[in-house]
């Protein structure tokens, strides 16, 4: 009798687990808080011999580089970066006030190039024009980004 009851009530829970199961949804957890964070650079041409490139890597490591004069990849080109790479440069960006930068550093010289620089987060968009004596914390992340265009591994032409 005892097993008799015992098998019954396995089943009872056996057939609640199968009813309200799918009342219990299961929500994706993103794998990082920068998913749908995007970053912009576009390097322009000087006088000489500057590399001339743009940039986008989102958030989800997906990099698109197109190579224009200058650089060893000319064209465009797709890499995926890996999450610690990608921790490393959404971070910086994040913790480095970039939305309160002034929108465009210049000055009065020439045969300098052009570097626009744009980031997505969080709802909060920023293109700074960096020509002439943008500070130290925008230079720094204009080459965390420099370092990734022009890496010459993991690559794919388009």
């Amino acid at each position: 009798m005892l097993r008799a009851m015992s098998i019954i009530l396995f089943h009872l829970g056996f057939l609640s687990l199968l009813i309200l199961s799918p009342a219990c949804k299961m929500h994706p957890v993103s794998s990082n808080s920068f998913d749908s964070s995007v970053i912009i650079m576009e390097k322009t041409e000087c006088y000489g011999y500057c590399p001339v490139y743009s940039i986008t890597i989102d958030g989800t490591g997906k990099v698109i580089y197109e190579g224009k004069k200058h650089v060893k990849k000319v064209g465009k080109f797709e890499r995926q970066l890996s999450g610690k790479e990608i921790s490393t440069i959404f971070s910086a960006f994040e913790h480095s006030d970039f939305f309160k930068l002034q929108n465009e550093y210049t000055a009065g010289v020439s045969d300098m190039p052009t570097v626009y620089v744009t980031f997505e987060h969080q709802g909060q968009k920023k293109k700074i024009t960096d020509y002439y004596g943008a500070p130290e914390s925008l230079k720094k992340l204009e080459e965390l980004v420099e370092k990734v265009a022009l890496s010459e591994e993991g690559w794919k032409q388009l």
